[in-house]
């Protein structure tokens, strides 16, 4: 719906894959700025969908990263058995990439935000926006390993071909 041009609803898309299928199932429907019925159903549906499947997503988030896979959540953002790659890119300069080792991750969120720093190094850093409930899947993980040393050591012991681009 507009009003002389301006945009007044937004569309709520929730895509689902199944397996290793390319093509996602689309939910896809309209609702108000500012609530309504609309915004409580997307809330539902994405509260019902996290009950059902967050565990199993953290679980296969692990068997990847044990299997020396790279998850790339956005392009500034990738989780690898070592720890969280961290792109940066600096103005008028090429971009470099950064390793926070998952022993010096210091992690925090903020609503729908999270930002990762090392302590040991001040420029690997990152903020990031994430959609939804995304940024507490991740919380959640990182934090779980965080608290399993066992889990740590496990990932640190998987061979990872991950490359990181170098500082020119």
């Amino acid at each position: 719906t507009s009003v002389n041009g301006i945009n007044t609803s937004k569309t709520f898309e929730i895509h689902l894959w199944q397996g290793d299928e390319n093509r996602a199932t689309t939910l896809r429907f309209m609702g108000a700025f500012g609530g309504g019925s609309a915004n409580d159903k997307y809330m539902t549906i994405t509260d019902q969908l996290w009950k059902y499947f967050g565990d199993r997503m953290l679980n296969q988030i692990h068997q990847d990263l044990l299997q020396g896979k790279t998850l790339e959540l956005n392009p500034a953002f990738k989780l690898i058995s070592s720890g969280i790659v961290v792109r940066r890119k600096p103005l008028f300069k090429p971009a470099y990439e950064l390793l926070i080792e998952w022993h010096e991750i210091n992690l925090s969120t903020f609503q729908a935000t999270m930002t990762a720093k090392s302590t040991s190094n001040k420029k690997a850093k990152l903020f990031a926006m994430f959609a939804g409930k995304n940024v507490w899947l991740l919380y959640y993980y990182i934090n779980w390993l965080a608290k399993a040393p066992d889990a740590i050591r496990a990932l640190q012991a998987t061979p990872n071909n991950y490359q990181l681009i170098a500082k020119a």
